[in-house]
């Protein structure tokens, strides 16, 4: 049961929300509460795998880069998930995989069509090649 200052409060605080205008996702920038030491590291303590990257057609030079910027933070495997199809696929490989063969694995990747109804858009499904993928050293 709400109290008589309760319901007279009421109006006032539903006017205050709707003057209240809601921040954009650009403007949203709350102020952080936490008090800590700030620590920034600028390489992994172990190696580590990247699941998830995307470099469609990549050149020798841009391979070469890649490595460099990889090893700077300790980045041991990368998973390039834009490997292509077809011909596009074999310079992919020949060139990731061809000049570090144990630096990248690359996927496979096909559009496959959801429905014949006009308008369907065509999905990118991705598949790990087997010949890709990394040998176990031991």
């Amino acid at each position: 049961m709400l109290g008589a200052g309760s319901a007279l409060l009421w109006p006032q605080i539903a006017r205050t929300q709707q003057s209240q205008r809601v921040p954009t996702i650009e403007e949203y920038n709350p102020k952080s509460t936490l008090v800590t030491k700030e620590h920034k590291p600028e390489r992994a303590k172990f190696p580590f795998i990247d699941i998830h990257s995307h470099h469609w057609n990549p050149t020798p030079e841009h391979v070469d880069q890649l490595v460099k910027e990889m090893d700077t933070i300790n980045l041991r495997v990368l998973v390039n998930l834009s490997g292509g199809s077809g011909e596009e696929l074999r310079k992919t490989v020949a060139t990731m995989k061809g000049r570090y063969p144990d630096r990248f694995v690359v996927s496979r990747t096909r559009a496959t069509r959801i429905s014949m109804r006009p308008g369907t858009a065509i999905v990118p499904q991705s598949d790990l090649l087997p010949t890709c993928a990394m040998a176990r050293k031991d």
